[in-house]
């Protein structure tokens, strides 16, 4: 998952492959027939092939929409939180940071029981059955919404905002919606559907709240309103492209329950995420104010602009981590992977280091000379630190991952989270983002040790002489997606 404080002591957005992989593993025996009791295609039926074993041409172009539409959520994102970081004063961006940071975590729970198990579901069978899986996931988020606007309410009441609270649920639910409607074209790898949808939704708000921006009217009530309404706008389309259908009360409550069983246990790796994710940023609000949160959050906007591509090699190692492990064992699967983190470093690393090395003229340029955030050269350069260990670590999980050892990767979590609990805490109330930030490093540098540590002990181990269950290509690359996507949309949050 999730904002950009996410790499903040654990990088949530970096372990939402291990939640993915757990749950998949944990629900594997119910994934083997879709919730109306029919079997999934084996894999090498008519059906398994038509994703699985795409002709090249299909892959390549494939491949383009898949990257089309991740350029569009990211720089949608983006350039949003940019505006949002000129134009708005320091408390009130401070606002929107926390608020926004909220609708992630709740967004990362949503995926968990429901767009997941959607996207997994709905490869396993027909357009049919993918239309009214879809459109009981529809009905489930709904219902989902009533329990996670109780949660915005209170947010909404702790960063003084009370009154945004109707306009920020409403946000909460139709972009869950359209996240419903994405994630089930998807599951069909129709990434060139989903783009027009995705498009309306991300770059039609950036292009609104440029508007807004430059005729003076900008407040964080039309920001919210206005990601409800392109939400809508988004999920009508892609609603119309899958032609949603629905069977019965009955139908819905069996899809409930398998949801919930195939989507159980990222549900409760996610709720262990929120120590990482947003204690950091409520504790600078709380002990320093919602100027110090609307710090890190900007800072955060810097370093952000990899995370497509750190998104992208993570979505490339746990797909092929898996499948060399399956055809040639584990040591070929982690020297594969080890290839991709290479390729992803350089290109990475020198941008980290360019920030830690020139840090005023990095903030000038993102935020203009007059920015009040152009003084935090420390902070922006422990803020480089801190995503040069993120990747590194990134790696490491999506590896376990791939190794079908997301409880190794899970145990590295905790490492991570319990330093937050007990150094980055401290210190972010001591001695606000700054030494925040010092403390996020040194719990990255936790779990970094810890995951590296538990590799090394895989590694060393015999190579089973059972070989690990063959996955469909095609329920390879839908987990590792879905495990991604949830951190694409944070680019820049």
């Amino acid at each position: 998952m999730t904002s950009a404080s996410a790499p903040l002591a654990g990088a949530a957005n970096t372990l939402s492959p291990d939640g993915a992989r757990d749950a998949a593993s944990s629900g594997a025996p119910a994934a083997a027939s879709n919730a109306e009791g029919e079997s999934a295609p084996p894999n090498g039926s008519a059906h398994a092939l038509d994703y699985a074993e795409p002709s090249s041409s299909g892959v390549g172009w494939r491949n383009v929409f898949t990257v089309a539409d991740q350029a569009v959520v990211s720089l949608g994102s983006f350039g949003t939180n940019i505006l949002l970081v000129r134009s708005l004063a320091p408390a009130q961006y401070g606002a929107f940071a926390l608020l926004y940071g909220v609708l992630l975590f709740l967004n990362n729970l949503h995926a968990s029981l429901i767009t997941y198990p959607l996207t997994v579901r709905g490869a396993a069978g027909g357009d049919d059955h993918l239309r009214r899986l879809a459109g009981v996931s529809v009905i489930l988020t709904a219902l989902l919404s009533a329990p996670l606007s109780l949660v915005v309410v209170g947010a909404s009441w702790a960063v003084g905002a009370l009154s945004l609270a109707p306009w920020v649920v409403l946000a909460l639910l139709l972009w869950q919606v359209q996240e419903t409607t994405r994630r089930a074209l998807m599951a069909h790898l129709r990434y060139g559907d989903a783009c027009w949808g995705d498009a309306l939704r991300y770059l039609g708000h950036v292009a609104i709240v440029f508007v807004l921006a430059r005729s003076g009217t900008l407040s964080l009530r039309a920001v919210f309103l206005w990601m409800a309404a392109t939400s809508a706008l988004g999920a009508i389309i892609q609603a119309v492209q899958l032609r949603l259908s629905h069977k019965s009360a009955a139908y819905t409550a069996s899809i409930a329950r398998s949801y919930w069983d195939l989507g159980r246990w990222m549900t409760f790796a996610n709720l262990v995420n929120v120590t990482n994710v947003q204690v950091i940023p409520w504790a600078l609000r709380v002990f320093h104010g919602l100027a110090e949160a609307a710090k890190l959050q900007a800072l955060g906007q810097v370093v952000a602009i990899t995370h497509p591509l750190v998104f992208s090699i993570n979505n490339l190692i746990i797909p092929a981590t898996a499948r060399i492990n399956a055809a040639d064992g584990k040591h070929a699967a982690v020297r594969s992977a080890m290839r991709y983190a290479a390729i992803g470093a350089a290109v990475v690393i020198p941008l980290y280091c360019f920030v830690a090395l020139a840090p005023q003229l990095v903030l000038s340029l993102f935020f203009g000379k007059s920015s009040p955030y152009v003084p935090l050269h420390a902070a922006m350069q422990l803020f480089a630190l801190l995503y040069s260990l993120t990747y590194a670590w990134s790696i490491v999980s999506c590896v376990l991952s791939g190794l079908e050892k997301s409880r190794a990767a899970f145990a590295a979590q905790m490492a991570a989270v319990v330093v937050t609990v007990i150094v980055t805490l401290p210190l972010a109330a001591w001695g606000g983002v700054t030494w925040a930030l010092v403390g996020a490093s040194v719990s990255m540098l936790a779990g970094l040790a810890a995951g590296a540590l538990l590799l090394k002990r895989y590694m060393r181990e015999p190579q089973s002489k059972t070989p690990p269950t063959a996955v469909p290509a095609a329920a390879v690359v839908l987990t590792a997606t879905v495990a991604a996507a949830e951190a694409d949309r944070s680019v820049g949050n």
